[in-house]
């Protein structure tokens, strides 16, 4: 939870409205009602990827806000950088893009525990302080699309590219 607060506050700083919703996800919002591009990843790390494959892809969408809030000739296009919350299922195969769409239900929730400690999702929630905070929900007519962000790091003779 400090990664996202920390998150959110880098958000704020290049001028978007930022709020971490119930599941955990991270959005940094623009403050205009013009539509935006929704533009992240997943906040987590996994072990089948390149091990910054997520937090790369958040930082993308981050700095792509930045830069187009400091471009005059950009300063009409809104970017709304997000952070994804257990996108790579740790408690629910894409927790966070899944709950934003809706395709999420309270039952699933209730049912999701951790798969590699046996944690429930609802406990996990509730010590992280996300208890009763309500979960975001897509608005399409506020957004243009969606674009994923990804970092894949491959090895190669002792190096990564």
């Amino acid at each position: 939870m400090g990664g996202r607060r920390w998150l959110a506050q880098q958000y704020e700083a290049v001028g978007l409205q930022a709020h971490i919703d119930g599941v955990g996800n991270v959005f940094g919002m623009p403050r205009s009602e013009r539509r935006s591009l929704l533009i992240g990843s997943h906040a987590e790390s996994q072990n089948y990827a390149g091990w910054l494959d997520g937090a790369l892809g958040v930082i993308y969408g981050l700095e792509i806000a930045r830069i187009f809030a400091e471009t005059p000739d950009c300063a009409g296009f809104a970017i709304a950088p997000v952070a994804w919350a257990d996108e790579e299922g740790h408690y629910v195969s894409m927790l966070g893009s899944r709950s934003f769409v809706g395709d999420i239900d309270e039952a699933e929730m209730d049912r999701a525990v951790n798969v590699d400690h046996g944690l429930a999702l609802r406990d996990a929630l509730r010590a992280a302080g996300l208890a009763g905070i309500p979960r975001s929900l897509v608005e399409p007519e506020r957004h243009l699309g969606y674009l994923e962000s990804t970092h894949r790091a491959r090895r190669r003779a002792g190096s990564l590219e």
